[in-house]
């Protein structure tokens, strides 16, 4: 039994259709002829041929008598046309019939089928134009609300820049940089130097050029301890940097990691100097060029410093004139340099640190110094192994306001010695580590009524002492 046939004409449009129908079991012939629009009764009898090449005459006929006799099959035909029209397909180009019975069931399913796909398909088109229409209507609202906001008057343009600095008085110094960010006038206002007055900058490092946006705030209470400035200092910032004058105070340099040209160049931006520590840090003769030049300088701290020479010890101490408290200790002073200091330091100098000259300063040298420096109130001659009786002599006569003294392994100083001592009424400190047994330290403690062994370490001119971590020499380094 052969299967339904359909015939339509060779069209690119209806090859999906023609391969779906295919798959449906019937056989699609394509026609090459034009076909004019014709009802669809007369299409079919038109179109439908036989699988054999000749046709005889009777079967033609009852091919037309077959397509009168199913009007109802025509029909449905009609309708299956009718919905390939919709796809835009010619009603002429699709013509079915069914000389054992078409499955006309199938084709009107697939038929809706792919209606409902078109309509899917539309009805996602038409959301997807919705959604970007609303997607620019939002772009467009937000656009338009960032305009109005700008547009808004600046109400911190209305505080005048003496209530701003007030403001920015209680801020940390993050802060106060962040808020120079925010507009011209908080810039100018944040620049202001009255807010780095002091400055706390422990254990930082410095990349070359950074130092010098520091400075430039010119703060006078400064705390650099242990940070690490790299070479060169200057360099992109050098011009502006040649005629700047930094008017500190009061600087920490205390093992700071810098080259010793980088440091003379530092200092010499300094001449308002009045407190300066450079304990452990290099001191050659043109770092002392640069000290030198603070007459102002009152208290100076170089204990541990390399490179201390004679010609740069001179240049200090003949120029800072004003020096009450000076830490030489452990400088590997020469005998030049003893002298130099016993002869130039300032008479009126109260707090005096010489330890660790153990072959260096001899009974002479210390009784010169003690003649000179009669109002000192604490000195350290500690591991100043030359002295004997006669300096401990010196200072039972003629420092009548010494307050504490520390001889600490000076072994040629008998101890007998001590007890002359208990004729100076203000010395309330002794200290003298390595030298006598605890049953001896005793009974001198009795005897002379005063603290022994209290300090292991020197303070003199000393930055911080004891747990006082955010001041120097008394003075606070943070604003909180």
């Amino acid at each position: 039994m052969k299967g339904p046939s359909l015939h339509v004409r060779k069209s690119v449009r209806v090859d999906s259709q023609i391969a779906m129908i295919q798959r449906m079991g019937v056989r699609v012939i394509v026609s090459e002829r034009s076909i004019e629009r014709e009802t669809p009764a007369s299409a079919l009898s038109y179109l439908v041929e036989d699988d054999t090449n000749t046709k005889s005459p009777s079967k033609v006929n009852n091919n037309n008598k077959r397509c009168k006799m199913n009007n109802e099959e025509s029909k449905d035909v009609e309708g299956v046309e009718k919905e390939f029209k919709d796809e835009n397909v010619d009603e002429s180009n699709l013509v079915a019939t069914s000389g054992d019975g078409i499955s006309k069931a199938g084709v009107l399913d697939e038929a809706k089928k792919s209606d409902a796909k078109a309509e899917v398909k539309l009805k996602s088109e038409a959301e997807l134009g919705t959604e970007l229409k609303s997607g620019t209507e939002s772009q467009t609202d937000s656009s338009n609300n960032f305009l109005r906001r700008r547009k808004r008057p600046n109400l911190f343009a209305k505080l005048s820049d003496e209530l701003l600095l007030h403001i920015f008085q209680f801020l940390p110094k993050k802060c106060v940089t962040e808020c120079a960010q925010v507009c011209k006038q908080f810039r100018r206002v944040a620049y202001d130097e009255s807010l780095w007055h002091r400055l706390d900058l422990s254990g930082r490092a410095f990349p070359t050029d950074t130092l010098a946006y520091v400075i430039s705030r010119n703060p006078r209470i400064v705390k650099m301890p242990a940070v690490d400035i790299c070479s060169p200092m200057f360099e992109a910032s050098a011009e502006s940097m040649a005629d700047f004058a930094w008017r500190v105070e009061y600087l920490d340099l205390s093992m700071a990691v810098v080259k010793s040209d980088d440091l003379a160049l530092l200092l010499s931006k300094c001449s308002d100097l009045r407190k300066l520590s450079l304990e452990h840090c290099t001191a050659d003769v043109k770092v002392c060029e640069s000290v030198a030049q603070n007459t102002k300088l009152e208290t100076l701290n170089m204990v541990l410093c390399y490179e201390l020479s004679c010609e740069g010890i001179t240049k200090i101490l003949e120029n800072c004139k004003r020096l009450k408290e000076l830490n030489l200790g452990w400088t590997n002073l020469d005998r030049a340099s003893v002298e130099a200091v016993c002869t130039l330091v300032n008479e009126e100098i109260t707090h005096l640190d010489m330890s660790g000259c153990k072959s260096s300063l001899l009974d002479e040298h210390a009784c010169q110094l003690i003649d000179r420096c009669r109002d000192l109130v604490y000195l350290d001659l500690s591991d100043c192994t030359k002295i004997s009786e006669p300096t401990l002599e010196a200072i039972v006569a003629k420092l009548t306001k010494l307050q504490q003294l520390s001889i600490s392994r000076c072994y040629k100083i008998i101890p007998q010695s001590y007890t002359t001592l208990e004729s100076m009424p203000k010395l309330s400190i002794l200290n003298i580590f390595g030298l006598l047994n605890v049953r001896q330290l005793e009974m001198l403690k009795k005897c002379l009524g005063i603290d022994i062994n209290k300090t292991k370490f020197s303070t003199i001119a000393r930055p911080t002492v004891g747990i006082r971590r955010t001041s120097i020499w008394g003075l606070k380094t943070r604003d909180s």
